[in-house]
């Protein structure tokens, strides 16, 4: 009722998440004859395709939209597919300019590190689905296997999966492998300032998915290449060989052979680094993102 009592303060509304905002977003367009605009992620999709009514109500809700605005080109094929939605436009996640000025300057003093440790970062929310069990696990491998190379590994984050996570670390006795929680902005700057590799082989789930995955491009600002699962929307966010490495989704000797392998290839590091924040300075900035939305809103 308060967005149809609104109607003359508003010339377009913008909403993310299908269900319910879309829904009322729907109703009040109806009444007020102002279009509406919905923001869709990965996680808001999966959901709707849940059963038969919420699929119903939400192509309804998808269909009637002015346009539906995907955070990649992989959901953007999703909803067309899914829903017979014609009006779309991709924008991507991208970093903020607070992260870019961070990043400026200590990228530009990253160099080719021989030395060891090799220091791996994941930052994320301590979910199943983000795969920080399976770095554990890659580690705990790469130990055995080659008892002189040496890694270190930050988790930045909190979330369901925080005691899993430190007993899997105590169970395997991990040297250097330490989680972190509510780390600040200038905290989690220097994590990224001092990691070589980002790492987040995160898990395929159709309902709480990786619709795309900023950190990566987070990770990209400060020169640092990624470690990434080869799955729609993600491949996106981390292109193969050019700014990290894709690998199969719960392949732990891929994860394995892709940690160390860039852990014994500092000048590939840096390539690939260079590589990710040049692209991230190029494409995915609030400027050139946002200006997609000009001719639509």
């Amino acid at each position: 009722m308060d967005l149809i009592q609104r109607r003359l303060t508003y010339e377009t509304l913008l909403i993310s998440h299908v269900l319910p905002l879309g829904t009322a977003a729907m109703l009040a367009g109806v009444c007020s004859h102002k279009p509406y605009v919905v923001l869709v992620h990965g996680m808001d999709i999966g959901l709707a395709k849940r059963n038969f009514l919420k699929r119903f109500v939400s192509g309804f809700v998808l269909r009637a939209a002015k346009c539906v605005v995907a955070n990649s080109r992989a959901l953007e094929r999703e909803v067309r597919d899914s829903f017979g939605v014609r009006r779309t436009l991709v924008v991507y996640p991208c970093v903020s300019e607070k992260t870019l000025s961070l990043s400026e300057a200590r990228s530009s003093h990253r160099e080719s590190r021989p030395f060891e440790p090799v220091t791996l970062l994941t930052v994320s929310r301590l979910v199943p689905r983000k795969g920080h069990l399976r770095v554990l696990e890659a580690i705990d491998g790469l130990r055995a296997r080659y008892p002189d190379l040496r890694i270190a590994y930050t988790i930045v984050g909190d979330g369901p999966m925080h005691a899993a996570i430190e007993n899997d670390i105590r169970e395997r006795a991990l040297p250097d492998v330490n989680v972190v929680m509510n780390a600040t902005d200038e905290e989690l700057a220097s994590f990224y300032s001092s990691a070589d590799i980002f790492v987040m082989p995160v898990i395929r789930d159709n309902t709480d998915r990786e619709g795309f995955g900023t950190v990566y491009l987070e990770a990209a600002a400060y020169g640092v290449p990624s470690i990434a699962t080869d799955m729609p929307g993600v491949d996106e966010a981390v292109i193969q060989g050019v700014t990290g490495i894709l690998i199969p989704d719960g392949d732990g000797g891929a994860l394995a052979d892709a940690i160390y392998r860039l852990a014994r290839d500092p000048a590939g590091r840096l390539e690939l680094g260079n590589a990710a924040r040049s692209r991230v300075v190029d494409q995915f900035t609030p400027k050139k993102q946002f200006l997609k939305l000009t001719d639509i809103m």
